[in-house]
């Protein structure tokens, strides 16, 4: 604005970031911490600051349904298609190294999907035999303990979203999947503010399970 001062500089945007992009490295090399606070510095220096990285993308794939392989084989590199526990075990990895990565950064949230392996069951004709999706959760939970002790060990929070494509759409199924961790207190609910918190910068807020008293974080999300 000419003849005036300076309008006040914009706030910081926040981002999350999606963490299964080539362009991210995920792992500790010699040097990575060097580099990647110089990339935070520049993402600073144009008003951006990184609250979280998202393994949405891998998380979904730590427990497939066998019918929906074949979808979700696109999904990945040529390498892991076919192989189901192939490319299970690459997402595991993933998920795990971001764990460390968002500790490296100073990070203390994550978020996530848990998966899908019980939907095909959830309106079936004929009529599921008792039991199975039980069996589901029990299985989502062996895998996730692991993944989710290795977040509390980085003072990590992982979040998971509530989603109409996951076997968690809402708070009944989240309860299933949090008995099935044994409640580990590194998880949470990633949930939509316009339906389930107060409006927030970010527009998402953290519900940490069982926390009856929410602790709002300099990013404006509930912890």
């Amino acid at each position: 604005m000419q003849g005036g001062a300076d309008p006040d500089p914009a706030p910081p945007c926040s981002r999350t970031g999606p963490s299964h992009q080539r362009r991210l490295a995920t792992k500790e090399r010699a040097g990575w911490r060097t580099k990647q606070t110089g990339g935070q510095s520049r993402l600073a220096d144009r008003g951006i600051v990184i609250l979280e990285l998202s393994t949405h993308f891998q998380g979904q794939l730590v427990s497939v349904h066998p019918a929906c392989d074949l979808m979700f084989d696109r999904q990945v590199d040529a390498s892991l298609r076919g192989n189901p526990d192939r490319r299970r075990h690459w997402v595991v990895d993933q998920v795990k190294q971001v764990a460390v990565v968002s500790r490296l950064l100073d990070l203390t949230g994550s978020v996530s999907f848990t998966g899908s392996l019980a939907r095909p069951y959830f309106y079936p004709h004929p009529q599921r035999p008792d039991g199975v999706i039980e069996e589901c959760f029990a299985e989502q939970g062996r895998p996730w303990r692991a993944i989710l002790d290795l977040y509390e060990d980085n003072g990590v929070h992982l979040c998971f979203a509530i989603h109409p494509t996951e076997d968690t759409f809402d708070g009944d199924t989240f309860e299933m999947f949090m008995a099935a961790v044994g409640g580990r207190r590194s998880a949470g609910m990633r949930a939509a503010t316009t339906t389930m918190a107060p409006a927030t910068s970010s527009g998402s807020a953290w519900i940490i399970w069982g926390s009856s008293t929410p602790i709002t974080s300099g990013s404006g999300c509930f912890l």
